[in-house]
């Protein structure tokens, strides 16, 4: 049996070093051979906490190789694994007359959330191109990894989706994932449309939830309420519990809002109405610029000329990605407003460069206190621990305007004004 993994995003370097790591022998398809280069020796395209080491061990111990496409070796069975992007799907079906010209049993596992419908359609046309008596199935094995601890949600996962009507392929993928499941990590079988919409219904329960506190968390400042009681009181009900219900500046991300858009396509298709989604996303478009609405309800909307400084501009902690984040709203509408921002983040002021482009009023900080010295007011807008307990009353003095917005809720409100900083959180009160 020979596997193979085909892409070069999170999810495919990722299944790669994991199931290289379990023991397989594993060939990484990048499509790039100058990628394929660079991977081999551990230098990614990304920041991924553990990954550039984990792929450069499995290739230096053979039993990873990495190259720009896959030649399908002589063996019994070969099982390939689709990591493409959700808009690469037309690469997935440039890739089966190769793949049907193999003579052999032959498993394809889509992890890729193209569509509801995708897995059953590449398996229907993957079938009428193969020849000889050879067994061919496809499964959907929808990617639930997040960035920031990716290889830990691969090798120990809460549980397996595995979308098949087939004996034959689930039992071969039971064993391939084995060492993922050895645990008692439970594996859902269903049709491989079912889990693929089960995927896009996982990621708009979070979204509806996320928004949700969002929006409660707007009405609790005009009630003069601290959200953070509420959130308490809300996750300790059993039928609700405590996750993703944390109030904050919006969500962000590659492949979750890439989802997110998907469940709307599918729904939006269905004929079936359905505003929940639509009414999700809404509001935490508004949420991404609530920050940039606070400074400028502060400052009666004289903020021409002010400095903002800005600790965080990634869609969370421990990545370098900026994708659809926060930080892009409100920098985006302070710079359009004449204001200077000056940036702090650990990983991901090269990725803010690469959106926004190069700007008289970005000023890059390499210290986070730094980027405050003289700053009419600091926005908190990424989770980051190197800022979740900062010295208040250096702020304090380095500070312009002691203004201190904090978008996740990183602080003890009243610990903060006790240092002469005016505090602003997302419903605190």
């Amino acid at each position: 049996m020979k596997l193979f993994v085909h892409g070069q995003g999170l999810g495919a370097l990722v299944t790669a070093a994991s199931l290289a790591g379990g023991g397989h022998d594993v060939t990484l398809a990048c499509g790039d051979a100058a990628l394929a280069a660079q991977l081999a020796v551990g230098r990614l395209p990304f920041d991924e906490p553990g990954l550039a080491v984990v792929l450069a061990g499995a290739c230096t111990a053979g039993r990873l190789a990495i190259t720009a496409s896959a030649e399908v070796p002589q063996a019994r069975v070969a099982v390939h694994f689709l990591a493409l992007q959700p808009e690469e799907e037309a690469i997935a079906a440039a890739l089966l007359p190769s793949l049907a010209a193999f003579d052999g049993d032959l498993l394809l596992v889509n992890q890729v959330n193209f569509r509801v419908g995708a897995t059953d359609d590449l398996l229907a046309r993957l079938a009428l191109l193969r020849t000889g008596n050879w067994r061919t199935s496809a499964v959907s094995l929808p990617d639930f990894l997040r960035r920031g601890s990716a290889l830990e949600n691969f090798r120990r996962p809460d549980r397996i989706i595995v979308g098949t009507g087939d004996a034959w392929a689930e039992g071969l993928l039971r064993e391939i994932l084995r060492p993922c499941t050895a645990d008692g990590v439970p594996v859902h079988v269903m049709p491989a449309r079912d889990a693929e919409f089960t995927k896009q219904a996982v990621n708009g329960m979070l979204a509806t939830r996320l928004s949700y506190m969002n929006d409660m968390a707007n009405v609790a400042e005009v009630l003069g309420i601290d959200i953070e009681n509420v959130r308490r009181g809300v996750g300790s009900d059993e039928r609700i519990g405590s996750h993703f219900l944390h109030a904050g500046c919006g969500f962000g991300g590659t492949g979750f809002y890439q989802d997110l858009l998907s469940l709307k396509a599918t729904l939006d298709g269905s004929g079936v109405a359905s505003k929940l989604v639509d009414t999700a996303l809404a509001v935490n478009e508004e949420q991404k610029e609530l920050l940039f609405r606070k400074l400028w309800r502060h400052f009666r909307g004289d903020v021409a000329g002010r400095t903002v400084a800005v600790w965080g501009v990634a869609f969370k902690a421990e990545t370098d990605r900026v994708d659809h984040a926060p930080s892009l709203a409100v920098i985006g509408a302070l710079l359009a407003q004449g204001a200077t921002v000056r940036a702090h983040d650990p990983k991901a002021l090269g990725q803010l460069r690469q959106q926004l482009g190069d700007h008289a009023g970005l000023v890059e900080c390499a210290d986070p206190y730094a980027a405050v010295e003289g700053a009419d007011a600091l926005l908190v807008l990424t989770e980051w621990q190197v800022y979740r307990a900062p010295d208040f009353q250096r702020l304090r003095a380095l500070l312009r305007t002691p203004l201190l917005l904090d978008g996740r809720n990183l602080y003890d409100p009243q610990a903060v004004r006790a240092s002469g900083l005016l505090y602003q959180g997302v419903g605190r009160r």
